[in-house]
């Protein structure tokens, strides 16, 4: 009975207005039996798109049957089941799905309708879905070329749409390691795993991200990153940074140099970097910003902890200064005499004394101890000599 209701719709279909909302099914030729139910926004325009040849890329129930009808020589025909309303149409598929599976329908349609309700893989047909795939792609190259061209030309005609769609995909991603640590894991080390056994591959992608990093959006994307991380997580950074120089000390030298080096070879960044923060420096409301954050973070220990290790830092230099000097026979003499007498208050009357003792001029035993001084091994105020 429905079979015929289903031939009447067939027959009066060529008279349905493009705007028509309706439900529609397609009728296998060899069995006249409906295969799929399908909704339509446009009338018979959306049921007779399916004649098309169906790529071999599409590996749905459906387009499998479709193919096999043309394999044959022959063509699905179309049926209106129910002329419906906007605000009725998902609840309509919904139920001639339901119905038509009811009455023992081969219905190619995977999910209940409504759009993707009831469509929902489980891991076991995931996995093989996509070794299906994979299988397929692996032993038909030409398949993935031409795959990926269509990709890549969709892409250059529609950049809006591939950000967003990029955007959307880069926060899922994100989303699914932060609630699957050990996947993110096993991701780092397949990718690792696969660079170094392609060092080409290797280089292609890292010639890919310094190409995004120095072009305008890309650092656009980066600083915005880095901003809103800074907002997020306030002090974070300085914290890391204090930590790992507390680790490995020469990491700051490091750092240091390579920051110089790279200023010096690239002056148009280091324009860039000092307009900032003149910019800043200028700007009165940051300006006050960042002195009030100082002046919190400066707490009497940080300045105690920022005094010792400046002391420590000057007496390694000096050290370092000691070891790295060797004295002649006559700073050494002079040297000497300056531990045998130390402290000396008056640093005059042991000059003329020890010009005399030594048959050198005043001036030449100043220049000793000038040089003992930078060395590090004597403080020598107005008045008085020490040693170290």
């Amino acid at each position: 009975m429905l079979m015929l209701r289903g031939d009447l719709h067939e027959s009066a279909s060529t008279g349905m207005a493009k705007d028509q909302f309706l439900i529609y099914g397609l009728i296998d030729p060899r069995t006249d039996m409906v295969r799929y139910v399908g909704r339509s926004s446009s009338g018979m325009s959306r049921p007779r798109q399916h004649q098309r040849p169906v790529s071999n890329d599409d590996r749905t129930h459906r387009a499998r049957w479709i193919r096999s009808l043309h394999a044959e020589g022959l063509r699905h025909r179309e049926c209106v089941l129910e002329v419906v309303t906007k605000e009725t149409i998902a609840d309509s598929e919904v139920w001639w799905i339901a119905y038509g599976r009811a009455l023992g329908w081969p219905l190619t349609n995977i999910s209940a309708g409504g759009g993707l309700l009831g469509c929902s893989h489980t891991p076991q047909s995931k996995a093989l879905l996509s070794a299906s795939k994979t299988e397929f792609y692996r032993n038909n190259p030409a398949e993935r070329v031409i795959v990926g061209a269509r990709t890549k030309a969709w892409q250059k005609a529609n950049p809006e749409e591939t950000r967003r769609l990029h955007e959307a995909h880069g926060i899922q991603m994100k989303r699914f390691f932060e609630e699957n640590p050990s996947a993110r894991t096993r991701v780092r080390e397949q990718l690792g795993a696969f660079f170094e056994t392609n060092p080409d591959a290797r280089e292609a992608s890292n010639e890919k991200l310094r190409t995004f990093t120095q072009s305008e959006r890309g650092r656009a994307a980066i600083g915005a990153r880095v901003k809103a991380w800074h907002q997020a997580n306030p002090g974070a950074a300085g914290a890391f940074r204090r930590a790992a120089y507390e680790r490995n000390p020469s990491a700051a030298t490091e750092q240091g140099a390579r920051l110089k080096a790279f200023y010096r070879d690239n002056p148009d960044a280091r324009d860039r970097a000092m307009a900032t923060r003149l910019a800043i420096v200028s700007d009165p409301v940051r300006s006050a910003e960042i002195k009030a954050k100082t002046r919190a973070a400066w707490t009497p220990e940080k300045r105690a902890e920022s005094a010792a290790k400046t002391k420590a830092t000057k007496d390694r230099k000096r050290a370092e200064r000691i070891a790295a000097r060797t004295l002649t026979a006559r700073q050494a003499e002079i040297l000497d005499l300056i531990k045998a007498q130390s402290p000396i208050h008056d640093s005059a009357s042991f000059v003329h004394a020890t010009a005399a003792l030594l048959g050198a001029s005043k001036w030449a035993i100043n220049e000793h101890i000038r040089t003992l001084t930078r060395a590090g091994y004597v403080v020598r105020t107005r008045t008085s000599l020490i040693v170290q």
